[in-house]
């Protein structure tokens, strides 16, 4: 009228085994872990001179480009210091966010759907200081919308550094 006792226990080990293999697929493609996080960058370097206009975007010296195996890329260069970073050369190909940082912390960052090529302003809480050098990196959104330093994904690799001057 039961099930007998090694019946079941099949059923229970085969139900234990079910679950784990759904979570495992679950954490595999989970947002976030995505390969674009872990993904690995080939640099390039490319000198860019230009001359003072007279305009509040000073000279421009060298910018690094470097760009990420699924596309990513961001360009800046030394620039007057300020309360937002002008960010050249900007490739995504997901909703990212364009962050820019100091040696402890993320000063700013500007969402961005994807684009190529592009120039984005980044406002930033904190203004940069001349003699200062900064980082521009980019983070794939988690699908929020909102910048979440934990949350969304560092594209490992893509970054480009400027000195504030």
């Amino acid at each position: 009228m039961g099930i007998d006792a090694n019946t079941r226990n099949w059923i229970i080990g085969g139900v234990i085994a079910i679950i784990i293999i759904v979570l495992g697929w679950w954490l595999l493609t989970k947002p976030g872990s995505n390969s674009m996080a872990t993904s690995t960058a080939a640099t390039t370097t490319t000198t860019t001179t230009g001359t003072d206009t007279g305009t509040t975007t000073g000279m421009m010296s060298s910018s690094t480009v470097t760009t990420a195996a699924s596309g990513e890329s961001v360009s800046v260069a030394d620039q007057p210091a300020g309360s937002s970073v002008a960010v050249t050369g900007v490739t995504t190909s997901k909703v990212s966010w364009i962050a820019v940082r100091d040696a402890l912390h993320v000063l700013g960052a500007a969402r961005v759907d994807a684009m190529t090529n592009g120039t984005v302003t980044v406002p930033l809480l904190r203004a940069t200081t001349a003699g200062s050098t900064y980082q521009v990196v980019v983070y794939v959104d988690d699908g929020d919308r909102t910048f979440d330093l934990h949350k969304d994904a560092l594209v490992d690799g893509v970054g480009s550094s400027f000195t504030a001057q």
